[in-house]
């Protein structure tokens, strides 16, 4: 069977259960709609490989990372639209409905920070909201109220493709 095939018998799936999308988005991988630099790529495979250890309760998240990295659009770091969620990105979320805002960054794990000022938190792509909003783009809504509102900070836009 072909990858135009299943996506073809997912939509048609999808679209007779009458189901909310936005709960869905990780099925919704054809779509196009997740991006990811092949420098990230590369780095979160590595962190995948490295992390995973036999009965490890970080395994499940392990997954996630590496369902959502197959199922990305990967490109060049000097490809990726500056409003795209990548690495090392500083973004603001808003929540519709408490009508909330957050300033956040996305780090690997070792980089993430706990007990940090609020408006400067540097969250994990392993945490739930990290593997939220990785390759997501401004504008788009995750859980169906929180909007990433906008990329404050974007390494390959600023052209820090080191980081």
């Amino acid at each position: 069977m072909t990858e135009m095939k299943v996506q073809e018998i997912v939509m048609k799936a999808i679209a007779a259960a009458q189901i909310e999308p936005w709960k869905y988005y990780h099925v919704c991988w054809w779509e196009g709609k997740l991006q990811i630099t092949e420098f990230d790529s590369l780095r979160l495979r590595t962190l995948i490989a490295s992390a995973k250890s036999p009965g490890s309760p970080a395994n499940a998240l392990l997954d996630k990372l590496q369902r959502l990295i197959e199922s990305a659009h990967t490109v060049a770091p000097q490809d990726i639209p500056g409003d795209v969620v990548t690495m090392n990105s500083q973004v603001r979320l808003k929540d519709d409905d408490k009508d909330n805002e957050i300033t956040l960054s996305l780090v690997f794990p070792l980089d993430a920070v706990k007990d940090m000022e609020f408006e400067r938190m540097r969250v994990s792509v392993l945490s739930p909201i990290g593997l939220s909003i990785l390759g997501r783009r401004a504008g788009d809504t995750l859980e169906g109220r929180i909007r990433v509102e906008r990329v404050l900070y974007q390494p390959e836009a600023a052209g820090d493709y080191h980081l």
